[in-house]
């Protein structure tokens, strides 16, 4: 993958149908200092949207959430008692 902009947060391999597709998410700021996350597939931009921080632990969700916490802090959580 060519150098860009941005810190590097996750980068895997996706396996389709298709075909292999090496992806990268990166920690980009706007202007107005907001955090975003942009999505790379095959060295091309995919997509863009705003980041989100566990409740919790406060560390960028790339992945699977559950409400406000990323899955690591879920699985710490006791949800109701007897």
């Amino acid at each position: 993958m060519t150098a860009k902009p941005g810190t590097l947060l996750d980068a895997f391999t996706l396996e389709t149908d298709r075909g292999p597709i090496e992806a990268e998410i990166r920690l980009m700021h706007a202007e107005d200092g907001t955090e975003m996350l942009w999505h790379y597939e095959n060295d091309h931009l995919g997509f863009v949207h705003p980041a989100r921080r566990c409740a919790r632990c406060n560390e960028i969700i790339t992945a699977a959430a559950a409400g406000g916490c990323c899955i690591a802090c879920v699985d710490g959580l006791v949800i109701g008692h007897d």
